[in-house]
């Protein structure tokens, strides 16, 4: 019997240490799963953010890609333009001679 109440005395005395512990843990453990929630709000709205500027940098890398090649058909067509200008002024020339030929040759 007093090896019991001796127990029980023990008991008593741990429990009484224990139970402020265990509202403590209880307290901090709510604490933590509120700011995990906050935390991952927060990590939802930066993946939401991060993908938008990827989506962003994406279309910005294609308009790039598209300017190029505008520029270098803009360019190709410059060349094409002048040399058909060149090529109706050296005609031009050459039609007068020919009419000038077919005169010589009428007479």
């Amino acid at each position: 019997m007093c090896t019991w109440v001796c127990a029980l005395s023990s008991f008593q005395i741990v429990y009484k240490k224990i139970v402020p512990k265990q509202k403590k843990r209880d307290e901090v453990s709510k604490i933590a799963n509120e700011a995990k929630a906050i935390l991952d709000e927060k990590l939802a709205g930066v993946a939401a953010a991060i993908a938008k500027v990827e989506a962003k940098q994406a279309q910005a890398q294609a308009l790039k890609d598209e300017k190029a090649e505008l520029e270098s058909k803009m360019k190709r067509d410059q060349g094409r333009m002048m040399r058909a200008e060149k090529l109706v002024v050296l005609l031009k020339d050459e039609g007068i001679r020919w009419g000038e030929t077919v005169t010589i040759l009428e007479d």
